[in-house]
Parts: C-alpha cells; sequence; structure tokens
C-alpha cells in the first residue's frame, strides 16, 4: 500500500461530509488527511520536498509557517522517533505546484531559521519510480557477492537498512531495526558494504 487512497461520492454534500468528519482522525500511529482529490497535472507533481537540519525543538506549525510563505502547503510532517517522541530534525513539505516548491528550496536552502544554530537543508523529496526501483532490486539480486543462490525463509536477523534507503530516498541516517519472522526475505552482501549486517531492498 502506498497509504493513500481515492472514495467518489454521488453526492458532493457526502463528501463533503466526509471530509468535515474524517480529515484529521487518528489511526493507530498515523493522522489521516481528507480532501478533495486534485486532476493530476505536470504542474503539481513532484512537489514534495525533504528538510533536514531542523531545530529539534520545532513543531510542525513551525515547520508550515516557515515555509508558508512560498505558496499553498498540502501536508506536512516532522519524523520523530517512534521510542521517545523527539523529533529527528527531519521533515517533508508538499506544496500545492512545483514551482512552488522550487521557491521555498531558493528562499531556505542553506538558510538558519529562527531558533537553529546550524542551516537546514531544502531539497526535492526523491520519489523513486517504479522501474528505478527494480533497477537497484535487480542491480543487487544479480550481486556476484550474494551468499544464497535463491530467497532466505524465515530468517530473524538484524538488518541495517542505510545503505539502501540513502540509495533510493536520500536518506542519511536510520537506526537498525530488527525483523523477526518475516518470510521470503532475499539475502545478499551489498557491494562495498563492510561490517556484519545485512541489507534487504523492501
Amino acid at each position: 500500500s502506498l497509504g493513500y487512497g481515492f472514495v467518489n461520492y454521488i453526492d458532493p454534500k457526502d463528501a463533503e461530509k466526509a471530509i468535515n468528519t474524517l480529515n484529521g482522525l487518528r489511526l493507530q500511529t498515523k493522522t489521516i488527511k481528507v480532501s478533495y482529490a486534485r486532476p493530476s497535472s505536470a504542474s503539481i507533481r513532484d512537489a514534495n520536498l525533504y528538510v533536514s537540519g531542523l531545530p529539534k525543538t520545532m513543531t510542525q506549525k513551525e515547520l508550515e509557517q516557515l515555509f508558508s510563505q512560498y505558496g499553498r502547503i498540502i501536508t506536512s510532517r516532522i519524523l520523530v522517533d517512534q521510542v521517545t517522541g523527539v523529533s529527528r530534525g527531519v521533515g517533508f513539505i508538499r506544496f500545492d505546484k512545483r514551482i512552488e516548491a522550487e521557491e521555498a528550496i531558493k528562499g531556505l536552502n542553506g538558510q538558519k531559521p529562527s531558533g537553529a544554530t546550524e542551516p537546514i537543508t531544502v531539497k526535492f523529496a526523491n520519489n523513486p519510480s517504479q522501474k528505478t526501483s527494480q533497477a537497484l532490486l535487480s542491480q543487487l539480486y544479480q550481486s556476484p557477492n550474494r551468499r544464497y543462490p535463491g530467497p532466505l525463509h524465515h530468517q530473524a536477523q538484524r538488518f541495517r537498512l542505510d545503505n539502501l534507503l540513502n540509495m533510493a530516498y536520500g536518506v542519511k541516517r536510520f537506526s537498525p531495526i530488527t525483523i523477526d519472522g518475516m518470510t521470503s526475505l532475499v539475502g545478499m552482501n551489498i557491494p562495498g558494504h563492510t561490517g556484519t549486517g545485512w541489507c534487504i531492498f523492501v
């Protein structure tokens, strides 16, 4: 699942009621956003920004205030540690239009927001296309350094995802995570990867 979906209502009043009732609803660990869908066009594609170096004290509201001078914000979020709830200093901002995102990069990349001791980095979020993902997976799967000829089953290992996440999404730091009871995992060594960890492409 990509984490989003579409619902068509026959009566516009029902659509409005759904938005008013469900927008902002908390589901498990997520807060859902419900809004009118926009027709796809080139002007609104790739308007999602990745922001790093944010002050740990910055709230989502303050992040939106900082970026709202450049255009209409569709969604925003700050990544937090799932255990402590403390900000990771990384966030995402999606603008209504690509040109607004471009202006935000020009205006804020390398700047120090109020309360920040270091400049922030603002760039387009990498959304790997299916073709790119398949190419990366193919490259890894066919690596001569693979330890096993086929999929691994029922492996309970500790996987370090840093390398692949960085390659695919431009994300620099992720803590190692433990995955238990997973099935049909493809095991492989990553060329140039030093250490005892495993990398998997999910």
